[in-house]
This record gives C-alpha cells, sequence and structure tokens, in this order.
C-alpha cells in the first residue's frame, strides 16, 4: 500500500515545505473534526449508531492524513486505509458509504477552517491525499467484493452438489433390503460425499457396552470386521451415547477418548454422526482424514444429513431381515418336523435338526446331551468344524448348562468370559476353545430331558433371539 500511495504522486506533501508553522489544519483540528462528524451522521446516518470512540478515531486518523502526509512519511495514510477496511468488513457499511464518508472530510475543511487558511498549499495538498484514499479503497474494496461473490459461488455450487448427492444417496440406500449391502453402501457413499480416505459403521453389540465395527470404506488400519471397542471413553462411544455428532480435529491428544496405536498415527481428523431412529441412537457413523484437513460445521451438518438416510435404511434392512428370519424359522421347523416324523433313526434326526440350524445361524460345533437312565447326561451327537466324533457318557455339564435345564430356559454365554469354561472337558478339536455358546433344553410334558448346544469360535456370535 505504502508503495501505491507514493507512486501515485497525488496529495502528498513536498518534503521541502515549510513547516515553520504548525499546519492549519492541526490549529484548527477540533473544529475540522466536529464539522466533519455532523456532515458524516447526515449523509450516513447509519453511522450515528456506532460507537462513537470508534468513529472519533478513524475521523482523527483522516485528519491526521491531511496534516502529516508526505513522500516519506505514508504512515498516517496506511493507518486510515487500515481503518477504512475494517469499517467496510466488519461494520457492514458499504463501499459508497466508506467513499462519501472520506470525501465528506473536505466538505469539512470548508466549513472549519477560515478562507485564509483553506486554500493554503499544505491545505490542497492534504485534500488530494484524502482523495487517494478514497480511490485505493475503492480499487481495494471491488478485489474484495469479487472475491467475495467468487467464494460465495463456489460454496453454493458445492452445496448443490452436495445436496444433488444426498438426493441419489438417499434414493439408492433405500433401494436395498440386505442389511450387509446396505451397511457397504452406507461406508462407501459417505466416503465419497466427504471426500474421505476411510469411512465405517459401528452398531451396538448385544450388551449395548461395546459397538462393533460392521462396515468399512478404506483402510481397516489396525482393526477387523466384528471388533469391538467399549462404549465408554472413545469417541465413537460418545457420539453413541450423547446422540450427537463429535468433531475431533486433533484425534490423536484428544482427552475424550483413544485410538489404537496405528490408528493414532494415521487419523488426524475423525468426525463421528450418530445413526438415530426416532431418537435413539442405533450406530455411529465416523469419517476419518489423514492429511490433517479439518472437519468443519459444514461437515458435520452434512453427514448428519446422510446419516438420517442411512438409519432408515438400516432399520428396514433390519425389518426385512427379521421377517426373512421368522420365515425361514418357520420353514425349518417346517421340515425338522416332517424328518422326526418321517424316520425311526435317531442318528437322520440329529443330522437334520444341525443342518436346519446351520442354515440361521453360526455353528462351528453342535452337540446334543440326552439324559440316560442314570439321570446324567450323555453326549449323544458331537460335530465340530463338520466331523462326527464319537458320543461321550455321563459328560460333565458347566453350571449354565445345569441352570438352562432347571429353569427350562434358552442362554446365551461368552464362554471367554466364563472362568468355568477354561477347564471345562472339551470335545472335537482340541486344539481351539470355544468362544460363543447358545444352549437350550430340550422339554417334553413339563420334563426337561435333554439339551441344545451351538458353539463358535468367534467371540459374541449369538443374539438372545438365537
Amino acid at each position: 500500500m505504502a508503495d501505491r500511495a507514493l507512486g501515485s504522486g497525488v496529495g502528498l506533501i513536498p518534503d521541502d515545505l515549510s513547516q515553520d508553522d504548525a499546519h492549519p489544519v492541526e490549529r484548527w483540528r477540533d473544529d475540522v473534526s466536529a464539522a466533519w462528524t455532523e456532515i458524516l451522521i447526515s449523509i450516513a446516518p447509519k453511522l450515528a449508531h456506532i460507537d462513537q470512540t470508534i468513529l472519533n478515531r478513524a475521523i482523527n486518523d483522516g485528519i491526521d492524513v491531511i496534516v502529516g502526509c508526505s513522500a516519506s512519511n505514508v504512515a498516517p495514510f496506511d493507518v486510515f486505509l487500515e481503518r477504512l477496511d475494517q469499517g467496510f468488513s466488519s461494520m457492514g457499511l458499504s463501499v459508497g458509504d466508506v467513499v462519501r464518508a472520506v470525501l465528506s472530510g473536505t466538505n469539512a475543511l470548508d466549513v472549519a477552517l477560515p478562507p485564509h487558511e483553506r486554500f493554503k498549499p499544505e491545505v490542497i495538498a492534504g485534500e488530494r491525499a484524502l482523495r487517494e484514499v478514497a480511490s485505493q479503497f475503492a480499487e481495494r474494496a471491488v478485489q474484495f467484493v469479487t472475491h467475495r461473490l467468487e467464494t460465495t459461488a463456489a460454496q453454493l455450487r458445492r452445496s448443490n452438489e452436495r445436496m444433488l448427492a444426498l438426493q441419489r444417496i438417499g434414493a439408492a440406500l433405500t433401494r436395498s433390503l440386505d442389511l450387509d449391502e446396505t451397511l457397504d453402501k452406507i461406508v462407501n457413499e459417505a466416503a465419497s460425499l466427504m471426500d474421505v480416505p476411510s469411512a465405517r459403521v459401528r452398531l451396538p453389540d448385544e450388551t449395548g457396552k461395546h459397538l462393533r465395527l460392521k462396515a468399512v470404506a478404506g483402510d481397516l488400519l489396525d482393526e477387523q470386521l466384528g471388533s469391538l471397542v467399549p462404549v465408554e471413553h472413545t469417541l465413537a462411544g460418545l457420539c453413541f451415547q450423547s446422540g450427537e455428532a463429535v468433531v475431533s480435529n486433533d484425534a490423536l491428544n484428544d482427552p475424550r477418548g483413544s485410538l489404537r496405536r496405528r490408528s493414532q498415527r494415521l487419523i488426524r481428523s475423525l468426525l463421528s454422526v450418530p445413526l438415530l431412529s426416532r431418537g435413539e441412537a442405533i450406530g455411529v457413523l465416523s469419517v476419518v482424514n489423514r492429511d490433517g484437513r479439518p472437519f468443519d460445521d459444514d461437515d458435520k451438518e452434512l453427514l448428519s444429513l446422510f446419516a438420517d438416510y442411512a438409519a432408515s435404511a438400516i432399520v428396514n434392512a433390519r425389518l426385512y431381515d427379521q421377517i426373512q428370519e421368522e420365515n425361514n424359522r418357520l420353514e425349518i421347523l417346517n421340515r425338522v418336523s416332517k424328518v422326526v416324523s418321517a424316520s425311526l433313526e435317531l442318528d437322520t434326526v440329529y443330522g437334520a435338526i444341525h443342518q436346519e440350524i446351520a442354515r440361521i445361524m453360526t455353528v462351528d460345533a453342535f452337540l446334543i446331551f440326552l439324559k440316560n437312565d442314570a439321570g446324567r447326561y450323555d453326549l449323544t451327537y458331537i460335530v465340530d468344524e463338520g466331523r462326527r466324533y464319537s458320543p461321550r457318557h455321563d459328560a460333565r455339564l458347566p453350571t449354565a448348562y445345569k441352570e438352562s435345564l432347571q429353569r427350562r430356559i434358552p442362554m446365551v454365554i461368552e464362554a471367554s468370559e466364563e472362568p468355568e469354561f477354561q477347564t471345562w472337558e472339551r470335545f472335537g478339536d482340541m486344539a481351539r476353545r470355544v468362544q460363543s455358546i447358545a444352549i437350550a433344553p430340550l422339554v417334553r410334558g413339563g420334563d426337561a430331558f435333554g439339551l441344545v448346544s451351538v458353539q463358535s469360535y468367534a467371540p459374541r456370535s449369538y443374539r438372545e433371539r438365537d
């Protein structure tokens, strides 16, 4: 700015101008200031409502331009121009308001100065400096307004593109009724919409204390599908519990949660939004950045809108799954009933039950216990990883199995979390330990005469409805 002022050659007091006497405007500063204030408010009434301290400071800066600006001292010029820029950008003044305000200083000189002072060379030079300020401000303001319009237009284009993408995504999500396919679409479309390298969906486990990783787009980092993170002390858990979006643009140092070791090195920014159904969180959708680009309020709003579509699609897919599962169960019961009715061979019946149950849930191992004449229990059917093993007599039952028989209720057991199962006699593949178990008593006429057990080598494989 200083270069432009010097290069213009307009309105600056020559350095060799005699300064024996005080500048006329300096001698009449108070009068010029009062006249300038009165003229300003008359031509721009909105100025009457701003802080008068700010207005007085701006006028005094303008007087400093008239009094002190010279070819070797453009400091007053720069200060006043900067003041005008601030007023324009922060006080809602128009370009015309500011230009008129500056040029009204010449009218203030007409009003406040005696005729013999008004037309002295140094006053004329100062007046020209004011006009140069107005000219340079107008030039800068045009550039500022042009940039602001271009920025606004770009934001509108981006917003329109995102809304169109949301509509397309919403239509695509609601077309699918398969839950796994729906989850995969959600994470892939979220990553594309937000222009991020990775997106993931976590859904609560049966206990509600953990969130299970169900779908990922991009790098898994150090996680595996099906892995769990606690609801407590994690950013995803905070989002799930609060039902509100969580933004962390310094995920490594965020005290609200912890990341896994490799994730800490790769994730810089993280945005998690709740998947809400009827006001309750049914899961969490998260996107991450690794390049340090922060997430802002616009990103949070956009992903939250997307999450509304995603949550509806998940609910619809779950309802469809439940209906299909119930239909499958009825079909399976019908087929098992036909086998039981048509065959007197127990092995045929056992195999049919095993085969049909394996259609609807994970069955790494399948066991049938039957009460013997001594009131103890024999393991009459053992299949592990598809291989049939010989029956075992007088098998020792864990406490949970006894409770299921006594209370005549099915149960889901996390064997990896129960000390008793660490020492329980193993059947089938001796190299592996079971992780999850679902058991159901065999009851006839109110008497529990046996028990069916399905087992998995993966943790938390069964739900209560299994």
